[in-house]
């Protein structure tokens, strides 16, 4: 039995799927499946646009990302904020673009996803694995979507690991640099900073139901591409350690950028400062971009960048990153020392 295979069918001890006997043949999978998350995709846009207003920015750069990657695998990475980030960000999906093949793959914590039968029957049929804390970043659900990544295929993470309920800048957790150093085809990376969920779905205790007439953005990053990145620290012979640090430390900076321009847009699409960061962003930084074209679909959205085609020379990512710290470090503590021997010579 193959390894998708045995994450599929023997759900008694991974997935927690929790039949007596693996009972669940590829057909029947794929329609329970399919019926699952189409049903998660209604929820969403019914809850994030029908009953409240939700913006969207770069919507055509997710679109292509999902459909046109040309066997690449991606990740998405996005924060935190609610018990139902997930659907509730998928409302930016169009119908014509939902293929359960190419659906992604997202992590939950075991503990509060998959505490009942239940539960765990809609995780798993809702393609959702889970993730124990404590376990580190070599636990079999982050083995799954490594191989889901090098088959070309779509996985979701949150690297902050929990609700992040003061929305203020955390550690990410290097999960998400393990996915992006460990297959042999450096996937695609998108960003996604969506603002206000907490307000659809409070994190105050009560039943999980949504509220009405809330203002809601997401917020779409241009495509990263790592490849180059990738590449330096196998050419410096970096650890596996030292390559899944400096990687979810990039992603962790492009993710606090994305953050100001997230809050900027929503700021500008509603005409209101989301209360829990508006102090974050300076003046300065309030008049740096322009979304006066703030509307939800593809009047907003970015042009894919080519690097998805394999074409790298015109890559949107920085030529440059501070990958090199250790190797600089070094040098640096050199020149110093010749420095300040010269100075002594000079003295005496």
């Amino acid at each position: 039995m193959s390894s998708k295979s045995e994450w599929k069918f023997n759900i008694n001890k991974h997935i927690k799927y929790h039949f007596k006997k693996p009972c669940l043949n590829s057909l029947c999978w794929n329609i329970t499946s399919n019926s699952c998350c189409r049903l998660y995709l209604l929820l969403s846009k019914f809850v994030g646009v029908c009953l409240n207003n939700t913006e969207i920015y770069n919507k055509k750069t997710f679109h292509n990302a999902v459909s046109e990657r040309n066997g690449r695998g991606l990740i998405t990475v996005a924060n935190h904020t609610s018990r139902l980030d997930d659907p509730l960000v998928w409302n930016l999906i169009g119908w014509r673009n939902f293929k359960l093949s190419t659906w992604r793959w997202s992590t939950a914590a075991e503990d509060v996803c998959f505490k009942s039968k239940a539960e765990s029957c809609m995780m798993a049929i809702g393609k959702v694995l889970p993730v124990t804390r404590g376990e580190g970043v070599f636990q079999r659900s982050m083995d799954f979507c490594v191989n889901e990544i090098v088959e070309g295929r779509w996985v979701h993470i949150f690297p902050e690991g929990k609700i992040n309920l003061d929305q203020k800048p955390m550690r990410l957790k290097w999960g998400v640099g393990r996915l992006i150093a460990e297959p042999n085809i450096t996937p695609m990376v998108l960003l996604i900073h969506h603002t206000g969920f907490e307000t659809v779905f409070p994190n105050d205790g009560r039943p999980l139901f949504p509220r009405l007439g809330k203002k809601t953005s997401i917020y779409i990053s241009d495509m990263l591409d790592l490849t180059t990145d990738v590449q330096k620290m196998k050419d410096l012979m970096k650890t596996p350690e030292e390559m899944r640090q400096r990687l979810t430390d990039i992603i962790e900076e492009e993710m606090a950028t994305l953050k100001l321009k997230a809050e900027q847009f929503h700021e500008q699409c509603f005409g209101q400062m989301h209360s829990s960061i508006s102090q974050a962003i300076s003046p300065t930084n309030q008049n740096q971009m322009d979304f006066s074209k703030c509307e939800a679909g593809d009047k907003a959205g970015g042009q894919m960048d080519s690097s998805i085609s394999g074409n790298d020379d015109n890559a949107s990512y920085p030529e440059e990153r501070n990958i090199l710290n250790i190797e600089n470090d070094e040098n640096s503590a050199n020149d110093n020392g010749v420095k300040k021997e010269f100075e002594k010579k000079q003295s005496q």
